[in-house]
């Protein structure tokens, strides 16, 4: 940088990492490009642990239709019981665990 006469600064600094003759956008866009080249990506054994259950998960059937069948079934015919205090026990039993 370099003061003249008028008490005006006048930059004359210059990239010297830029290219003559290219732009500053094409000299970041091809330092971008170089740098893409080098990254790299891995993955924790959690992540691809996760990554198998997740994958297991959609593969399997979310509905058990046989046994969605044979509730439906025992309701339609009367005989489906509801057992209250097993109900509540569990319950409770996940409360505690939280």
């Amino acid at each position: 940088m370099q003061i003249n006469n008028n008490g005006i600064t006048n930059n004359t600094h210059t990239n010297n990492s830029q290219k003559a003759g290219e732009s500053p956008k094409a000299q970041a866009s091809q330092n971008a490009a170089t740098s893409a080249d080098s990254d790299s990506v891995e993955l924790s054994q959690e992540a691809l642990v996760l990554k198998r259950l997740e994958t297991q998960i959609i593969a399997s059937h979310d509905v058990d239709t046989a046994r969605v069948d044979s509730i439906r079934q025992a309701i339609e015919d009367g005989s489906y019981t509801i057992d209250a205090d097993s109900i509540a026990s569990k319950i409770l039993e996940t409360d505690e665990r939280l």
